[in-house]
């Protein structure tokens, strides 16, 4: 509490592939919340045993009041089969497809917390000027969205080898495509880069895999 405010702890983690150890570090905090943005899976240097323990603990922990986990285009490479990226393995699809309920039911598409939008990739200001968003409609927009996946919430933009301008929530590229929209701060992940990086009022946060683990750590 602060200056009679409640003020919560909230720890934002990126891109885990297959990094059990970075996982079970994210967790040992004093967090009130901690929300991962997805991509447990797909690694060329961590077992699939590591892949498979780090969607199993997130499936155990995911809406539990404390811990949330988006899925992301790497979850999704496995749920439909026209979506397949860089790391998919038939070994991970046997172990997805039998998950293949859970997920859907645990994870999520997206999160507005602490006045933030979580997604895995960004919301770009293309896509809020095309389609007249506003703060009373994005929630509902982008819900809407994720039930199809022929909406912008799965396109892949040019940057990223797809045939769209640029890409949506699930593909944006943060260094290729992706512009802030002023009224709406953002936290994701997707696109790598040395250490946590903010822009305006945007925060990437995939660093996992490319240098010491890092996390967003932000009282609010």
């Amino acid at each position: 509490e602060v200056n009679g405010e409640v003020r919560m702890k909230y720890r934002f983690v990126g891109d885990i592939h297959g990094q059990i150890d970075v996982m079970k570090l994210a967790l040992d905090c004093d967090a009130d919340r901690i929300i991962f943005v997805g991509d447990l899976v797909d690694s060329f240097r961590r077992s699939f045993e590591h892949q498979y323990d780090c969607v199993y603990l997130a499936l155990q922990l995911a809406g539990n009041g404390r811990v949330d986990v988006m899925w992301a285009n790497h979850e999704w490479s496995y749920l439909h089969r026209d979506m397949r990226c860089s790391g998919w393995h038939p070994q991970t699809q046997t172990f997805i497809s039998a998950n293949r309920e859970e997920i859907l039911k645990r994870f999520k598409p997206f999160l507005y917390e602490a006045g933030y939008l979580v997604t895995h990739a960004g919301l770009t200001n293309q896509l809020w000027k095309k389609h007249n968003m506003s703060l009373d409609t994005f929630q509902h927009t982008l819900t809407q969205w994720a039930k199809s996946t022929d909406s912008p919430f799965f396109d892949i933009g040019y940057y990223r080898g797809g045939n769209k301008p640029y890409g949506g929530p699930l593909w944006c590229d943060f260094n290729g495509e992706f512009r802030p929209i002023p009224e709406l701060p953002q936290i994701f992940g997707h696109t790598r880069g040395n250490g946590l990086r903010q822009k305006d009022n945007v925060w990437c946060i995939d660093t996992l895999e490319n240098t010491k683990p890092q996390f967003l750590d932000l009282e609010v």
